[in-house]
């Protein structure tokens, strides 16, 4: 009886012989898939999260007494060359807003440097959607073709035009 026993179990195995190579094939592309495109839309997130960061890190720059226009875009471009990313021809936008005589905000002025009677800094940058993604503009080119990731930011001006006197400041 023992003898019979093992000759079926040794036979069910000879019948499935290859069953787990062939389930491997067929699972196993599926699986890659699914892999490679989660690593790029970890990367796109990465992308995303690094552009508002440089953005952000600028504007802080900005506000700061001291800093330039051109001190600030460097310090986006920087950052997005830190990760790899290049941002896209004329994509770094940096500016100041100033309030009219009776206090409405004007457009943001992209032209003269920075000086202190700017109440916000404006800060925007974009990156290239294909220059973020490795996998989306193989296989989807007209849809990513024009597309940006981009960010901005205002900041409110911390700078200081005339010398503070605490006596004046808290006279009664």
């Amino acid at each position: 009886m023992l003898k019979t026993l093992r000759l079926k179990r040794s036979n069910r195995r000879a019948e499935r012989r290859g069953a787990t190579a062939v389930e491997f094939a067929m699972v196993i592309p599926i699986f890659v898939l699914f892999s490679v495109i989660s690593l790029d839309f970890a990367r796109l997130s990465l992308a995303r999260h690094v552009v508002q960061n440089a953005v952000y890190r600028a504007g802080r720059l900005a506000m700061t007494e001291g800093a330039t226009r051109e001190d600030t875009i460097e310090a986006v471009d920087e950052y997005l060359n830190l990760f790899g990313l290049e941002p896209a021809e004329g994509a770094i936008i940096v500016g100041q807003v100033y309030l009219d005589d009776d206090g409405h905000v004007m457009p943001v002025n992209t032209t003269d440097e920075f000086d202190s009677s700017a109440v916000e800094f404006h800060v925007e940058a974009s990156v290239p959607f294909d220059n973020a993604t490795v996998v989306l503009p193989a296989f989807f080119s007209s849809w990513v073709e024009d597309r940006e990731i981009g960010s901005q930011v205002r900041v409110r001006s911390e700078r200081y035009s005339g010398f503070f006197n605490p006596a004046e400041a808290y006279a009664d």
